[in-house]
């Protein structure tokens, strides 16, 4: 890609930088640094891991937690798949995190480890919400599990190295063409 190439998308901004400049440093947050490689591959297996839980392009990625480098690898892994991140102020209770959940129709939330129990309360309420990806921070990469969240397990080992998400039924289909609920 030459420097006067338009990028497309987020996608092609992460793989030109890691192409041009892998060992730069891209992200510093809380005395760890990310090289623009090593974003590159983070982002790749959160795009991964994206299209195998079933989210698809157009679809909704929600993000409940706090500022975070992770967020950003959500964040460029959910647009290398076409899907749209939906951050979720942390501050909000249970009813508002519920309405938001179900306003954007998001299959997929990730929760910062300190913000399960709310989500928990909350979950059942969620019809289109499949997959509760439960970030619980262990050295230097997320070791994800499925921590109480009411929902079947699902097991998938392609985000940040293992990965465990939880998974709910399948997503019903559209009807009449309108908007179905999920």
């Amino acid at each position: 890609m030459s420097n006067n190439q338009i990028f497309r998308n987020f996608g092609d901004v992460t793989r030109h930088l890691a192409a041009t400049q892998p060992d730069r440093v891209a992200l510093t947050f809380e005395g760890r640094d990310t090289t623009y490689g090593e974003f590159e591959r983070y982002t790749n297996r959160v795009a991964a891991a994206l299209l195998a839980s079933g989210v698809k392009k157009g679809e909704r990625v929600a993000y409940f937690g706090k500022n975070s480098d992770r967020y950003l690898e959500i964040f460029f892994g959910a647009a290398k798949v076409g899907a749209v991140t939906t951050p979720i102020n942390w501050r909000l209770a249970g009813p508002e995190l519920a309405y938001i959940l179900q306003d954007s129709r998001a299959p997929i939330l990730f929760v910062g480890e300190e913000f399960g129990d709310t989500v928990e309360q909350v979950a059942g309420d969620c019809p289109c919400l499949k997959t509760i990806v439960d970030m619980d921070t262990h050295g230097n990469r997320p070791v994800f599990r499925s921590g109480g969240m009411h929902r079947p397990k699902r097991h998938l080992r392609a985000m940040w190295g293992a990965t465990t998400m939880s998974s709910n039924s399948t997503r019903p289909a559209r009807q009449g063409g309108r908007k179905a609920p999920c």
